[in-house]
């Protein structure tokens, strides 16, 4: 069973004002990762029966717990597929056009350092714990080291015009060392641009939405979560900013869509994970519907939050 008290406490305030959303067996977990991807995370979980997702009363994050992070195993499976580490990425265009032309920019958890093709600079570091020994960074690729920003930050305070980490946050378990190495690392009044999956989106919605849930996600993000930031750190909110929904998602969020207004419907809400036979015909039968809601998505585009925010902000500048 997952811990009480003080246990739980978020990850990101400490607020021990917490509701239990939902729980996830980890022997499903392991189960949809085999049947989904050929990946087994059974030794993720030995010796936990359970797995909660808590919502924080004072600061809205939700997060799992325990907090159980991917190996580096796991994310060398993952890796495997060409779409995991995505060169064109819509957080992409959103921060290349803040950064001004001679910045000095680090990348945290940059995968590849595919962002240095978008920015107008050759003052580029990139930092990735997870990237396969063939793609190190040499003639091809550019500054990447395989180091942690705290480790990074120790070496390089107030070194940078600009911090960014796309994607990364929601797969970090000491979330305050995280977020603390990153303005370490930023100069007074330097910016720091933080893209994650949007909680106030579809993607939440997700039922069986394995990328979504440990031990590769361990915190959802909502805009309130973002807007408290500055409550815990030296920083200020500039924007945030929601990407437009893309079209390579209409056919995910039309899913989502036909389950969740059945779920309106009769008054419940979809479960993280679902292995049911009553899911499994809904789904089914839903079908059409789904198709007939990704058809109107290319008639009518009207503006659909889409799978990912940025927040853009501003390190306070010191007296």
């Amino acid at each position: 069973m997952p811990a009480s008290g003080k246990d739980i406490a978020c990850p990101l305030c400490r607020s021990g004002d917490w509701t239990l959303v939902d729980r996830i067996s980890p022997d499903d977990l392991d189960r949809l990762y085999d049947q989904r991807f050929g990946i087994r995370v059974a030794d993720h979980f030995r010796g936990i029966g359970e797995i909660g997702l808590y919502e924080c009363g004072r600061c809205f994050l939700r997060y799992f717990h325990p907090a159980i992070a991917g190996s580096a195993q796991f994310y060398r499976s993952l890796n495997r597929f060409e779409w995991y580490y995505l060169g064109e990425k819509a957080e992409y265009r959103t921060a290349a056009s803040l950064i001004p032309a001679g910045s000095r920019v680090l990348d945290v958890g940059c995968g590849e350092g595919k962002f240095a093709e978008w920015i107008r600079s050759s003052d580029y570091v990139g930092l990735e714990m997870n990237l396969p020994p063939d793609r190190a960074a040499g003639s091809r690729w550019p500054t990447v080291l395989p180091e942690s920003v705290a480790d990074h930050s120790l070496r390089h305070p107030d070194g940078y015009d600009v911090v960014c980490t796309f994607q990364v946050l929601e797969h970090v378990v000491d979330v305050n060392d995280f977020i603390g190495g990153c303005l370490r690392c930023l100069k007074p009044g330097g910016r720091l641009i933080i893209s994650v999956p949007a909680a106030d989106s579809f993607v939440t919605q997700t039922v069986n939405g394995l990328l979504n849930l440990p031990p590769h996600h361990l915190s959802w993000w909502p805009d309130a979560t973002l807007s408290y930031l500055p409550q815990e750190y030296d920083l200020t909110i500039e924007k945030i900013i929601h990407e437009p929904l893309e079209r390579i998602h209409y056919r995910w969020y039309s899913s989502n869509w036909a389950l969740g207004l059945v779920a309106r419907l009769v008054g419940s809400r979809p479960r993280l994970i679902d292995n049911s036979s009553t899911h499994r015909l809904l789904s089914r039968l839903l079908l059409p519907v789904a198709l007939v809601r990704w058809f109107s998505l290319f008639i009518d585009p009207r503006p659909i939050a889409g799978h990912s925010v940025v927040a853009v902000c501003r390190k306070g500048i010191s007296d």
